[in-house]
């Protein structure tokens, strides 16, 4: 047997906008995600950086203003072979000459995700910039992901231990799941044991997908899992 911290993690870290009360909720907001998403392939060398108000990069090639989140920024600077971390300390202006200079030697081409950004600001663009990836990059919508676990699950549910909104998380990078069935037990000699399991994904790169099932003996207010197996 063994002590799993994976939803402890999740739990300790995870702000309140990244958490759900029920598996209702996150098909809702993953599947407006996916409806608002765009992919498309394009060379490298034909993108356009600026820098925006505020110290955020913008992207314009031959398509609408985007700004580009933490993570995307990430990516597109492990493509052009530059130091995000120092770029990050840069002026907006300059980190995008230094990113367009990257790139502007790479002839490769990215697989862009663009999301449509549901909060409108004025003086803001309306697209966000979630992911530079592969062309090859086989992307599985976290919205597929849980709507099979429902399909396949139903008497699984979010633990009702550990206050509320614990067991599913989502975010703009990704999602982590961890679903318990306490009224079912499996019975081991003289032992009885829940079933449960995590699972994880990312539309954006950050993570594979992956799916965990357990036994277990007992899960703490903290998430943490004692005596799996």
């Amino acid at each position: 047997m063994t002590d799993l911290f994976d939803a402890h993690k999740q739990w300790a870290t995870r702000p309140r906008d990244e958490r759900f009360a029920s598996l209702d909720d996150l098909p809702e907001f993953t599947g407006n995600r996916k409806r608002a998403s765009i992919e498309d392939v394009r060379p490298l060398r034909g993108l356009k950086l600026y820098g925006a108000i505020g110290g955020a990069l913008t992207l314009n090639g031959s398509m609408q203003t985007s700004l580009l989140t933490n993570w995307a920024f990430t990516q597109l600077c492990q493509q052009a072979a530059a130091p995000s971390g120092y770029l990050n300390t840069l002026p907006a202006e300059i980190a995008a000459q230094c990113l367009e200079h990257g790139i502007s030697s790479n002839g490769g081409d990215t697989k862009i995700l663009i999301r449509k950004n549901e909060i409108l600001q004025e003086n803001k663009p309306q697209n966000m910039v979630s992911a530079f990836t592969s062309p090859s990059y086989g992307r599985i919508w976290d919205c597929d992901t849980v709507e099979a676990i429902m399909e396949s699950i139903r008497d699984s549910t979010p633990p009702s231990y550990g206050g509320d909104n614990c067991g599913l998380y989502a975010s703009d990078r990704d999602m982590f799941i961890f679903l318990v069935t306490d009224e079912k037990p499996v019975e081991v000699g003289n032992a009885r044991f829940g079933r449960e399991f995590f699972c994880w994904n990312s539309e954006t790169g950050a993570a594979t997908f992956g799916l965990t099932p357990f036994l277990y003996n007992y899960v703490c207010a903290n998430q943490i899992v004692w005596g799996a197996e």
